[in-house]
């Protein structure tokens, strides 16, 4: 391609590289490539400069391991295990780009040396230069994704020197940059990925890395600080291991300790949110950049950063989990998975939670889920704004209603406070309601009437996994009483790490809020339970995770269902029909109060289990109207929430006619938004003509003990 012409015509002071070559062999770089964006030619002789490096085709920095991980074309979440390695050794390291070259002394002259500078901007003020003494040979290490200029200059005994004139090389597009640094592991820049709005997350600003001596015994080379110094440019190490021993503490950079628990039951994200909040307000701040941050071997904490802030800025979901397998490429001295065989490391635990959140997409939910620990929207979009170029995300300002400790008025309890201000043990303002007597709220003005998410950021020593979160709270709008959704304290990511207590920002439920001003309330009982704010989300985005004890799912408002006088069926089975004072209302029978049942020979209903080939049936004394039929569904104790939803397995009938299933077919359960809380899905719309019995009837050809029914069948009442 005809070279570009340069904008400087003196040479750059010389930075010595830890990559450099004394052998004048020219080594020809590599001409495969999986994805490209514009591709380049050799360019034509300038000035005395010759390049004999073939770059008519992207490069590949990427290991031909690295390169067929990143070809898989599926679900990274189920991706086959013996796709990637087991994170035992260090394989991370990207490849060189390989740059050879011929040059014509001037007479009367003689090279003292030659180096090779490269950068992103096109007039190479960003530039890193790389000396290879007398050799017209180069390695260029971690060059961007993308396009690269690059010019080579000989430096004389005289003390001048000549330069070429700015040339190009492109680098495959395939992300990650993937780093090398010496004595480093697991290294990556997060910049490169388009995001689903058609932006892209900018390169050379925030990398994530391993730690010091991060397999407790490797140190960072001299080579590998020039690296991060020099060329990667660092100047704020962010620390998210739980102490400082792994801080690298380069001269020159600025340290924040933002310490972040490991060990424990809960998911990492509720253990670790008020850490979580002081990351992105730091990244808020655009004179830190870059950025680096790490734990120790950069995989779980540093994960949990890396896929909360690649989801902010919009990276879709399977890219999210494409880029926390690849540190299985880094020396983390086990293997990590996604799903249930990741155990208390599964990023799905808290993964799934977001998605439960209000949101059209998944940065959406993330930008919701950041909200309620508080950190404020301006935070939220400057972080963007540094981070992002082209199309930004959309939709993150739909329907939020906001309440963080320092917003809510105290009713019988003052706030209490945290000084520090980097403080991860409690938020900066929250209150303890451990009475009846002891209330929160928060008065808000509605431009326009919606359905609302009710989401409240909830802190609490206890992981226990039979006391709900209705036990500790009762909630309010304008004086009428809600119903809380039924979910236990360990399934809302309550517990503690070490004496500090978890915060989690945990959904209470539906509402209807109508145009105008209104009065959110939480009170307190006997149970203590701290509060550190309350958001209201547009639900209409929001997964339907149904109503819990008192719900239904009813898109109007969280209901307050009372039982009425229970009736019995054809079969002598007792059907309680529940009724809202708004007029709505569901009927329900025990699962296990069938009428007939048949075939199967495992049915283990006390265990919810179903067995492939068994027909169960009920009858409803129902009333006349458009029904839906629900059933009480969960995982397993085992997280799923990558199994698909296989509707065909199942059979409805009501009164002998095959209904249309509702259920999502081919959605992951996680997507449906099941958890190991049961909740009511809807199974089939049923249209009841008249008064008249119904009978409902299941059949199912499927033996899934993954997903588990129980406790009622209900008819909804539209």
């Amino acid at each position: 391609m005809p070279p570009v012409p340069s904008s400087s015509s003196s040479s750059s002071s010389s930075a010595s590289s830890s990559k450099s070559s004394s052998s004048s062999t020219p080594i020809p770089s590599s001409s495969s490539s999986s994805a490209s964006s514009s591709s380049s030619s050799t360019p034509e002789p300038q000035s005395a400069f010759t390049v004999l490096t073939d770059f008519s085709n992207p490069v590949e920095i990427h290991t031909p391991a690295q390169k067929t991980y990143l070809a898989y074309s599926g679900a990274y979440e189920s991706i086959p295990e013996n796709q990637y390695p087991d994170g035992s050794a260090h394989q991370s390291d990207s490849l060189p780009v390989s740059l050879s070259w011929n040059y014509s002394v001037p007479g009367g002259l003689s090279v003292s040396s030659y180096s090779v500078i490269f950068g992103q901007k096109s007039d190479l003020s960003d530039g890193y230069e790389v000396s290879t003494g007398t050799s017209k040979f180069a390695q260029l290490y971690n060059p961007y994704l993308g396009v690269n200029y690059y010019k080579i200059v000989a430096h004389f005994s005289n003390g001048s020197s000549e330069e070429s004139p700015i040339w190009t090389f492109n680098v495959d597009t395939t992300y990650p940059r993937n780093l090398t640094i010496g004595g480093m592991t697991n290294c990556r820049d997060m910049g490169g990925r388009v995001t689903e709005d058609g932006g892209m997350i900018k390169q050379g600003l925030i990398y994530r890395t391993s730690g010091y001596k991060y397999d407790y015994s490797t140190t960072i080379t001299d080579a590998g600080k020039t690296e991060m110094l020099q060329h990667l440019k660092v100047k704020t190490e962010v620390n998210v291991a739980d102490g400082q021993s792994y801080n690298l503490k380069l001269n020159g950079t600025t340290v924040k300790n933002y310490f972040m628990d490991y060990s424990g039951g809960s998911h990492h994200f509720s253990r670790n949110t008020e850490s979580v909040k002081h990351f992105f307000n730091m990244l808020a701040d655009s004179s830190n950049y870059p950025v680096y941050f790490h734990c120790r071997i950069g995989t779980d904490r540093t994960g949990l950063c890396a896929i909360l802030l690649s989801g902010l800025l919009g990276v879709p979901l399977n890219d999210i989990y494409q880029d926390y397998l690849f540190s299985n490429f880094g020396k983390i001295q086990e293997k990590r998975y996604i799903g249930p065989k990741a155990g208390a490391d599964n990023i799905q635990n808290y993964i799934n939670e977001i998605n439960n959140l209000s949101g059209a997409t998944f940065k959406n939910k993330v930008y919701n889920a950041l909200l309620a620990i508080g950190v404020s929207a301006d935070t939220l979009n400057a972080v963007i704004s540094n981070l992002t170029t082209g199309t930004l995300p959309t939709n993150n300002d739909a329907g939020q209603i906001v309440a963080t400790g320092a917003d809510l008025a105290g009713n019988g309890v003052s706030a209490s406070s945290n000084s520090g201000a980097e403080d991860r043990n409690n938020p900066a303002k929250y209150y303890v309601l451990d009475s009846t007597s002891k209330s929160v709220s928060y008065s808000f003005n509605a431009s326009q009437e919606f359905d609302g998410q009710v989401v409240a950021y909830l802190g609490n020593n206890d992981h226990s996994t039979s006391k709900k979160i209705g036990d500790a709270l009762s909630l309010s709008l304008d004086s009428t009483g809600l119903a809380i959704r039924d979910v236990t304290y360990a399934d809302a990511g309550m517990g503690k790490c070490g004496s500090r207590m978890n915060y989690y920002p945990v959904i209470l439920g539906t509402t209807h809020i109508g145009a105008g001003s209104h009065t959110i309330k939480l009170t307190g009982t006997s149970n203590t339970m701290n509060v550190a704010g309350i958001c209201i989300y547009d639900a209409s985005t929001a997964p339907d995770i149904g109503g819990g004890e008192q719900g239904g799912g009813s898109g109007e408002h969280t209901h307050n269902y009372v039982a009425q006088t229970p009736q019995n069926n054809i079969a002598g089975k007792s059907v309680t029909t529940y009724l809202c004072d708004c007029g709505a209302k569901y009927q329900a029978i025990n699962f296990s109060d069938y009428s007939s049942k048949a075939g199967g020979t495992s049915e283990d209903l006390s265990q919810g289990k179903l067995a492939k080939g068994g027909v169960y049936k009920w009858d409803f004394p129902a009333k006349a109207g458009t029904v839906t039929l629900q059933f009480n569904v969960k995982m397993s104790s085992g997280n799923h929430s990558s199994q698909s939803m296989d509707s065909t397995k199942y059979v409805i009938k009501a009164n002998g006619v095959a209904q249309t299933i509702l259920l999502p077919n081919g959605q992951t359960y996680g997507t449906i938004g099941l958890t190991t809380s049961g909740q009511y899905i809807g199974f089939a719309s049923i249209d009841i003509p008249n008064d008249m019995n119904v009978e409902i009837e299941l059949d199912h050809n499927v033996t899934d003990y993954r997903l588990l029914f129980g406790e009622q069948v209900r008819l909804l009442y539209a």
